[in-house]
């Protein structure tokens, strides 16, 4: 059976607010049976999260919803207390999964990875983002399925592609460091209409597998170890991910909830 949503009231409310579908707010307010045209017109997403912590999952879910469901997608929410819930059978009711996991919750499972890594082989696809890459119970194969592993991180002010390197700051006598992007792909379908964005986020140091598609990279000296978002296919399926994400900053800034409903459209293969 797919996991409950969020509570029904906050569902509709939110909804309301995000100007969504009607047909979806009937689903997440509980009907039987919803009509054939919501079946058909809707992609069935899970954004599994997990402890609240700095990340603050359910709120960043809660936030998106509207976008999401303005998208085309019905999205269901796996908290900390859902978790034993994500194997086979509930992963076949979804069309996409968002994994919004992180380093302090229980960990991806070893049978979980399986799970996931059958849903991929199948022709379903996973977007990935921030924290998730360190959720995998230090498993080979959740590491081969993301694409990559985690290095580091720092944090500091992201600026757009083609910002200068610093800012001086209004007393005109220290210089910040901006952190930004050196190259977009934006002729992958992955980032189609997607643009760069100044928001406040950690800053990771990553090591993708060579396999992988660099879709955003960003700077750090003359370290290799520096791509930010990457796409990598899994038997049929697509996987996506985004070292974007630490908290509100990013997650309420329209262009990055522009990156996710590209990257859902994307690994859905709507694009």
């Amino acid at each position: 059976m797919p996991l409950s949503p969020i509570s029904r009231r906050q569902a509709l409310s939110t909804l309301l607010i995000g100007g969504a579908t009607g047909a979806l707010a009937t689903r997440l307010l509980g009907a039987d049976k919803p009509s054939s045209t919501a079946k058909s017109s809707l992609r069935r997403v899970l954004f599994w999260g997990g402890q609240g912590g700095l990340h603050r999952p359910k709120e960043q879910f809660e936030r998106s919803l509207p976008i999401f469901a303005a998208a085309g997608y019905a999205v269901d929410y796996a908290g900390e207390d859902d978790n034993r819930q994500i194997n086979d059978e509930t992963l076949a009711n979804y069309d996409a999964i968002l994994v919004y996991n992180q380093s302090h919750s229980p960990k991806i499972s070893s049978n979980q990875v399986d799970s996931l890594y059958r849903f991929a082989e199948a022709g379903k696809g996973i977007v990935f983002c921030h924290m998730s890459i360190v959720a995998g119970s230090d498993s080979d194969l959740f590491y081969r399925l993301i694409g990559g592993v985690f290095l580091d991180h720092g944090n500091g002010e992201f600026v757009p592609v083609g910002s200068p390197n610093s800012t001086t700051l209004p007393n005109g006598t220290e210089a910040r460091e901006n952190i930004r992007l050196d190259f977009m792909d934006t002729s992958h379908q992955a980032l189609k209409g997607v643009e760069s964005f100044s928001a406040w986020d950690e800053t990771f140091t990553l090591k993708s597998d060579p396999g992988v598609t660099v879709l955003q990279h960003r700077p750090i000296m003359d370290n290799p170890a520096s791509n930010w978002t990457w796409v990598r296919e899994q038997g049929t399926g697509r996987i996506y991910y985004c070292a974007y994400g630490h908290d509100q900053n990013t997650w309420g800034h329209t262009a990055y909830q522009k990156q996710l409903t590209v990257a859902l459209d994307w690994v859905t293969k709507q694009i």
